[in-house]
């Protein structure tokens, strides 16, 4: 896609962000499919993808779209391939993402909440983007107010969600 550098920079550079920020959040979006990936190009980015532990990672799969560096490459990858090829990474993702998550049950975050369902108040932690990444589903027990802050003891976790108590 003409991004500069080589995988062994990025792997490095992204270990210097863990290395001087403690506690840091990883994210990205990566394209799946892309006219001229090939399947070991895929193989390696699934690896990437592994070996990086992104906190949050979105995908996507190449579509053409005129006006675009890309597109007199055309679209040769078949849409069925795309598919298996993203589902392939999601699936990667998901499982670092349950594995990540369980490791924050116990903890106590800081939790802004965003609105509310029949069951929880739905919030979110400095590391999520709003409408985005994971959501915090937070007991409802007292009154909350949406756009405020609150201690959340994180109770359970599954791939994509946390859930918790405010204390």
């Amino acid at each position: 896609m003409g991004r500069g550098g080589n995988p062994m920079q990025t792997y490095k550079l992204l270990e210097r962000f863990r290395e001087k920020v403690p506690g840091i959040a990883i994210r990205s979006t990566l394209i799946s499919g892309y006219p001229t990936e090939t399947r070991e190009q895929h193989k390696e980015l699934v690896q990437f993808v592994k070996d990086i532990r992104f906190d949050r990672l979105g995908f996507f799969s190449y579509s053409q779209e005129e006006g675009t560096p890309a597109f007199p490459l055309g679209d040769p990858i078949k849409e069925r391939e795309k598919n298996r090829r993203l589902e392939e990474l999601i699936a990667t993702q998901e499982e670092i993402a349950l594995e990540l998550n369980k490791a924050k049950v116990g903890s106590v975050m800081k939790v802004i909440v965003d609105g509310e369902d029949d069951q929880f108040y739905v919030g979110r932690t400095e590391f999520d983007s709003p409408d985005v990444d994971d959501a915090v589903l937070i007991r409802k027990k007292e009154k909350l107010t949406v756009g405020e802050f609150y201690p959340v003891r994180i109770e359970k976790a599954d791939s994509f969600d946390l859930y918790g108590t405010k204390i």
